[in-house]
């Protein structure tokens, strides 16, 4: 079987009675490798053929070998799945947690009318009691159409309390995906996770509140802005990003000074998602911002230096005259890209003040 399995996939295909035909072996192990073998083969046409025996492999002693069957019935055409899903469904009370996750995630392999009518039996398992099936009920549900989620939301939601990290995560991220109307709705019990003891869901739950509108979003910037302490360089990376979506410039006046601060953060990746959100201040508010903006142009990473003199270019232009000398110095930076973000910003000098810099420009 072993070296069946390493055959090309159009060679594979013309064993596959023989192979199909190990699937009664007497032994689990022989049958597990059976199921594998044929989980190898693409031809839809030749799993289609056979679907009736793996099918009936749901029901066999060894719980490996009912897990193959449920992985490899997960490449048939969505079509042909969908009429063998009462049997799948038939294996999410299974003893097995690996068979119940096998079992939820091949039920996510169905097209979007399909698992509609069988969510309810992907939402009965979110109360699973191992972790990895509730997490992978979670992703499935995920796949259903902003509609079908609807009916779920509740379920949805209650699993931001799971005992389990990576279930709230992914409760967290499945909610991501609901009309914005209902998502709104549910921002309170979002806003909660950004206390989470978990980095990974704190992250998550900025992510969602991303998907707000800009107004509804601005109602939780002192909550986002707090996240720009979090110890985690992901977190305040995301909060960052986060932050950068509110449109409403008083908003982020308000929150200049914390963000500013973010700018001698350790992390290369939260100083350039700072200096994007500065970009979005009023010019007259980034002007009184710009000595530690240029202060940027000497760190170790390039793309902070990049994005220090990308950000001085949303200066108005007498506020861009008054640090042009620095902006010019990049002309001669070692990196290509920021020279061409210096040449760029100082294109946005008007004709006098881009004649007093002419010389420099030229020589590049």
């Amino acid at each position: 079987m072993a070296k069946l399995a390493k055959l090309p996939v159009h060679v594979l295909s013309t064993h596959a009675p023989a192979i199909v035909a190990k699937l009664a072996d007497s032994d689990g192990d022989v049958r597990r490798a059976a199921e594998v073998t044929l989980a190898k083969l693409d031809a839809e046409a030749v799993l289609q053929q056979h679907a009736s025996v793996i099918v009936a492999k749901l029901e066999d002693s060894d719980s490996d070998v009912r897990q193959a069957a449920l992985e490899t019935l997960s490449k048939l055409p969505a079509e042909m799945l969908a009429m063998h899903a009462p049997s799948i469904i038939s294996k999410r009370k299974d003893w097995s947690q690996g068979v119940r996750k096998a079992a939820v995630e091949t039920l996510g392999k169905l097209d979007a009318a399909a698992l509609s009518e069988h969510a309810p039996a992907v939402v009965a398992t979110v109360n699973d009691s191992d972790a990895g099936v509730r997490m992978a009920a979670m992703e499935t549900l995920g796949k259903l159409d902003a509609a079908a989620l609807l009916q779920h939301a509740s379920a949805i939601v209650a699993k931001l309390e799971d005992s389990d990290g990576q279930v709230r995560q992914a409760a967290l991220e499945t909610l991501g995906k609901l009309p914005v109307e209902a998502l709104a709705t549910h921002t309170q019990r979002i806003a909660a996770k950004l206390e989470d003891s978990h980095w990974y869901v704190r992250k998550a739950a900025l992510e969602t509140l991303d998907k707000l509108p800009a107004e509804l979003l601005s109602m939780y910037a002192p909550a986002v802005v707090a996240k720009l302490a979090d110890s985690n360089g992901d977190v305040r990376k995301t909060a960052q990003v986060t932050l950068a979506k509110l449109d409403a410039e008083a908003v982020l006046e308000q929150h200049a000074s914390v963000i500013v601060g973010k700018l001698e953060d350790s992390d290369r990746f939260v100083r350039i998602a700072a200096l994007e959100t500065l970009r979005k201040l009023p010019a007259e508010v980034l002007a009184m911002h710009a000595p530690s903006i240029i202060s940027k142009r000497k760190d170790w990473s390039q793309g902070v230096r990049k994005a220090a003199v990308e950000t001085l270019g949303k200066l108005d232009v007498a506020a861009l005259l008054q640090h042009a000398p620095a902006i010019v110095a990049k002309l001669e930076h070692s990196d290509a890209g920021v020279r061409m973000a210096a040449m760029e910003t100082l294109c946005k000098l008007d004709a006098a003040a881009f004649l007093q810099h002419a010389p420099a420009i030229v020589a590049k």
